[in-house]
């Protein structure tokens, strides 16, 4: 900052103000929702501080391997920028240090770090015009790029204000690497909230189900917690009456034992689930299955659903569905990882009561055989 304001301050007060400007817009970059949403007042400051020149901005997204255009002119006309993860390898180098200096294509050489990047991307660069790049680099971690056209090349040449661009990018990057930090600490520290959560969750399903012997009080204990704690409208528990009992080839033939949201489908809750061909084949394997698309979901009158399969020692008991997840953060929420995750859990624990109740009544049943019949006998029986 004081270099900068060293070379500006021989301009105009109004270009130290400008720098002032952008200082403030990079460390507001952790107090906006994204960086997408301050971006491009900074590419219009920075285009400020260097004599009112172009410029486009590109932030860097690792889960799509894309540099999506924000900000500059008609950043909706410009086409993303694939960055894949073998070449940002490429440019971390042996060393670890990203290739972060700014570089014209034209002067682009075959040893040039960024060749494979131009070579990948060349029709989106010549579509957008771009003639110079200016990587914002962090540590390891490329975060966008700053590129110019050419006559904002021409322009930049002309003012002299190269080294004012390179140590824009420099604070820019700098508040996008400081946003990158925070987000990494509230994510972490949400994942241990939610991982504390889930014990806490499975602790209390597992005292709850420890302490019961009958399957019609497990199953809605089941759908009570299911429901609350995943925050969905609608649920059912579906159970095979006698798994493999009469035949161990016999087919698998739920019935649903308990619902919340889907009475007026219960009679016809299984042969709709029966038309999902996948979800039914991953259950005769114990997989489960998540649906987020409203096409496929809709025929269960659900916007969403997932289903998981109950069991115990790789014998299939039942299964539990689950659908429309609500959310106040959300519009339109879906189930993640998190969710199938937690449910699994849940469905494995009740897989275990549900045998050992099942194990119990049959007990009960054959000691009342028993009794019945050495009740029945006039005769003495002797052991």
């Amino acid at each position: 900052q004081g270099i900068m304001t060293q070379q500006i301050s021989t301009k105009t007060p109004g270009m130290v103000s400008a720098l002032e400007e952008l200082n403030r817009l990079c460390r507001s970059f952790d107090r906006v929702p994204g960086a997408q949403a301050v971006f491009p007042q900074v590419l219009e400051t920075t285009g400020r501080i260097c004599g009112g020149i172009p410029l486009q901005g590109y932030l860097y997204h690792k889960g799509r391997a894309l540099l999506e255009p924000c900000g500059g002119s008609s950043p909706t006309d410009l086409s993303a920028l694939h960055m894949p993860n073998h070449l940002f390898e490429i440019l971390s180098g042996p060393k670890g240090r990203i290739a972060g200096q700014p570089f014209e294509l034209n002067n682009l050489s075959l040893s040039h770090p960024w060749w494979n990047f131009h070579e990948l991307n060349s029709e989106a660069l010549e579509s957008n015009r771009i003639a110079a790049l200016y990587p914002l680099v962090s540590a390891r971690a490329l975060l966008g790029l700053i590129a110019l056209d050419s006559s904002g090349l021409e322009k930049i040449g002309e003012a002299g204000s190269n080294n004012l661009l390179a140590l824009a990018c420099s604070q820019i990057a700098l508040g996008l690497s400081h946003l990158s930090l925070i987000s990494t600490i509230r994510r972490t520290s949400f994942q241990s909230r939610l991982k504390a959560l889930e014990l806490e969750t499975l602790q209390d399903v597992g005292v709850a189900f420890a302490g019961s012997l009958d399957i019609k009080q497990l199953t809605g204990d089941l759908l009570i917690r299911v429901i609350s704690i995943l925050n969905v409208n609608r649920a059912a528990v579906l159970l095979d009456n006698w798994p493999g009992r009469d035949n161990i080839e016999r087919a698998f033939q739920p019935e649903v034992v308990e619902s919340f949201g889907l009475e007026e489908l219960e009679e016809t809750l299984v042969d709709s689930l029966a038309g999902f061909p996948q979800a039914s084949a991953n259950l005769l394997e114990n997989s489960p299955t998540v649906i987020n698309d409203p096409a496929l979901a809709g025929t269960l009158g659900c916007r969403n659903l997932m289903v998981v399969p109950i069991q115990y020692k790789g014998q299939l008991l039942g299964a539990i569905l689950v659908g429309d997840k609500e959310s106040r953060n959300e519009p339109e929420p879906t189930f993640g990882d998190d969710d199938l995750r937690l449910l699994g859990a849940m469905a494995g624990q009740a897989g275990a009561a549900i045998s050992n109740a099942r194990l119990y009544s049959d007990v009960l049943r054959m000691k009342n055989f028993n009794e019945n019949i050495l009740t029945s006998i006039a005769s003495g029986v002797i052991t």
